[in-house]
């Protein structure tokens, strides 16, 4: 997170709030490790399902990961970039916090829908799932 570097979170429960809200702070990436979320470093486990993803970044558009393995770095480390749009594929239900908007409305990552926006230059500033 912008400011804050690498964060891990432990013993991650339903709707657990990763990231910040009303801090001004961006999400700049997410890394799988054994099946878990981790938003620069911010780690949580989506019920040890698989998981797809792309994601929209500050500055380079749309990159589509495909399938998660625990080494996929989604987003970027150090460019100081941000996160604007999230699609997930998998069986859970997530939502974000988008800059100057707030909360999205909880969706099913189903790989088609996404949260966030695109040409707005909003980041996501937080994320949780169930």
């Amino acid at each position: 997170m912008k400011e804050i570097g690498n964060k891990e979170y432990k013993n991650i429960k339903k709707d657990t709030l990763i990231g910040t809200t009303g801090q001004n702070r961006r999400l700049e990436a997410i890394r799988i490790t054994g099946h878990a979320l981790r938003l620069e470093a911010i780690r949580i486990n989506p019920y040890g399902k698989t998981i797809k993803a792309k994601v929209h970044i500050q500055s380079k558009g749309w990159v589509d990961y495909g399938m998660i393995t625990k080494d996929t770095i989604i987003g970027t480390v150090g460019e100081k970039k941000r996160i604007e749009c999230l699609c997930f594929e998998g069986d859970f239900e997530y939502r974000v916090h988008i800059q100057s908007s707030g909360w999205t409305d909880w969706t099913k990552a189903d790989g088609v829908a996404t949260l966030g926006t695109v040409g707005q230059e909003l980041r996501i500033e937080a994320i949780q799932f169930r």
